[in-house]
């Protein structure tokens, strides 16, 4: 969208360059002072993060420095990609979920379950007492 001009107004007071890209995953290369070690954060580790792309940074960019609480370690039996794919669908179900405010008790039929957001689904509403059935409704 950032490269159609679709988000031409979204951008319209910032300084060029725009670098898109919300999703991260990468190598810490420093850590700054008030990091603690319950952060599970070190340099050389290896981490996934988001990013509020609005502006002069984002997932594209080469170096990038993040906020401790942007950042997670990287699942190790996940390559970079799959690492940096994860999180979005996560976030996107978890907003959806947020918008939905089903009561305890409710059903969700989630159709696609076995794909990353549809397995997300399932996984994170099933902790809010949700009646999770995956397939396609008959």
């Amino acid at each position: 969208m950032l490269r159609d001009g679709r988000l031409r107004e979204w951008y319209q007071d910032s300084e060029p360059p725009f670098i898109p890209g919300m999703d991260i995953a990468g190598t810490i290369d420093e850590i700054g002072d008030a990091v603690n070690a319950e952060s599970g954060l070190a340099i050389g580790g290896n981490v996934v993060g988001i990013i509020d792309n609005h502006g002069q940074h984002g997932g594209y960019s080469e170096c990038i420095v993040l906020d401790a609480r942007s950042v997670r370690p990287k699942p190790a039996r996940a390559d970079f990609p799959e690492a940096a794919s994860f999180l979005m669908n996560a976030l996107t179900v978890r907003t959806a979920l947020d918008a939905l405010a089903l009561p305890p008790g409710s059903t969700l039929l989630v159709t696609g379950a076995a794909g990353a957001f549809g397995g997300c689904a399932v996984q994170l509403g099933a902790p809010r007492n949700a009646c999770m059935c995956a397939g396609a409704p008959r």
